[in-house]
């Protein structure tokens, strides 16, 4: 088909699907998604559980100047207009072509216990080790001048236009561990902690340490309550505990980052390499600290259920880049742990 013109003498304005359809092409998504797991029982009360997750993601496609947009049809009489904007030759047709390519592998062990002595203890634990790697790789080329409209294979064009690449990858390694202690489902004491290491920081400070504490009373298991028809569960709680994030840096904020560049030296223009944002060796973990205690309860023969708890939510060393002086130069400013977040509520 063909793309309908205006119909005034004199007007050139676009028709808005040629504006859509300026170029054209396809695009293909490829996922793959395996897991593998295996349970094994080694002693009584004592298991583990390995698990293996491999995720590959390929996304390619190509995309080229649809030539039949540079033609507008005044269907009343059959007259043919170029667009505004709209270049007739051949040499200002693009094509080109990319390519997402990301991979993650997670490998995952779970050591776990669980032992009921008597009637009234009751303990459980957990030992973990978690270890992911990601990478990925993304690559385009754009080529401008088709000798033949037709042919829009890279190949075809006769200049090179703009070809980039990018690769990057990142990798966590951590270990955990929880042990819980419950006296005849009326109290329970629990602790956890978590040894986190990120290739996003500097070796000396990759590794962050967070643990975390827990406790409950459940009130309604108490003699005291046996004879009363209110509250058919009544639990007090309370919590302390951190927790860290890399989500904020980059994969190499740690380290400098430079750009190819130009300079000139003895009065001639010579090719280098750029700086275009600043190291941080001493870069860490964004770290979040939590406290909270708070009363749950059911009533109504466990149609309504209450909650009700007081929170203190403080951050710390907040991954952030902030501005810099333009005195710098083109050097972008480093991410640095800055800003401090205190958040309480009821």
């Amino acid at each position: 088909g063909k793309y309908g013109g205006s119909e005034l003498t004199q007007d050139r304005s676009n028709n808005v699907l040629t504006a859509l359809k300026q170029e054209i092409g396809s695009r293909t998504f490829t996922l793959v998604n395996s897991a593998f797991y295996a349970k094994a029982k080694l002693l009584p009360g004592l298991s583990l559980d390995i698990n293996y997750n491999y995720i590959k993601k390929y996304n390619e496609g190509n995309s080229y100047t649809n030539p039949d947009r540079r033609q507008q049809t005044r269907f009343s009489d059959g007259t043919v207009s170029t667009p505004a904007g709209a270049s007739v030759g051949n040499e200002n047709l693009y094509t080109g072509f990319f390519n997402n390519n990301s991979n993650r592998q997670v490998l995952e062990g779970i050591l776990r216990y669980n032992k009921v002595i008597g009637e009234k203890h009751d303990i459980g634990a957990i030992l973990g080790y978690n270890q992911t790697k990601h990478y990925e790789f993304n690559s385009s080329a754009k080529m401008k001048g088709l000798v033949d409209p037709s042919a829009w294979a890279p190949s075809a064009a006769i200049e090179k236009f703009e070809i980039t690449g990018v690769d990057g990858d990142w990798s966590t390694l951590s270990t955990f561990g929880r042990l819980t202690y419950t006296y005849d489902r009326r109290y329970t004491v629990e602790g956890s902690f978590r040894r986190d290491g990120s290739s996003k920081f500097a070796a000396d400070s990759r590794y962050g340490f967070f643990p975390a504490l827990s406790g409950a009373w459940n009130i309604a298991e108490e003699k005291f309550m046996e004879n009363q028809n209110v509250f058919q569960s009544l639990k007090l709680r309370g919590s302390w505990g951190l927790l860290g994030s890399d989500n904020a840096s980059g994969n190499y904020d740690y380290m400098s980052k430079y750009a190819a560049g130009d300079f000139v030296l003895g009065g001639m223009q010579n090719s280098g390499l750029r700086v275009t944002k600043i190291a941080n060796n001493s870069l860490q973990w964004e770290t979040v600290r939590t406290r909270d205690i708070g009363l749950d309860a059911e009533l109504l023969n466990r149609r309504l259920s209450l909650e009700i708890g007081v929170y203190d939510k403080y951050t710390t060393g907040i991954l952030t880049t902030p501005s810099i002086y333009l005195t710098m130069g083109t050097a972008g400013a480093p991410t640095i742990n800055g800003p401090e977040v205190t958040n309480k509520g009821i």
